[in-house]
């Protein structure tokens, strides 16, 4: 039976996620990571719960289970970090069709 992830530590996942989302400048990239990141550490949280039922001498090391998910949280931060940054980085800004200018004068 399914109990999903309790307040406690969806709270403390969301917290963490929070301080890496300054990193983006913009709001709407902002509330993109932290919808992603969450959304895809649920999954991975309900995933890890049915993988844990198949072995129940695992279940009774509750605090394993709940850091290899905290990690697993860590792995999806820099995941999408990577890939929202990259992908912030490809789009020109205004400053550097200026800098290119300058440097050619």
């Amino acid at each position: 039976m399914s109990r999903g992830p309790d307040v406690d530590s969806t709270l403390s996942y969301s917290k963490i996620v929070e301080r890496y989302a300054h990193f983006f400048e913009r709001p709407e990239v902002r509330l993109r990571f932290l919808h992603r990141t969450l959304a895809r550490q649920a999954e991975a949280s309900a995933r890890a719960e049915e993988a844990l039922a198949r072995y129940p001498f695992l279940l009774r090391r509750r605090r394993l289970s709940e850091q290899l998910l905290k990690l697993w949280l860590y792995h999806l931060i820099f995941q999408e970090l990577s890939r929202l940054l990259h992908s912030a980085q490809a789009t020109p800004s205004v400053e550097a069709p200026r800098r290119r200018i300058r440097r050619l004068t």
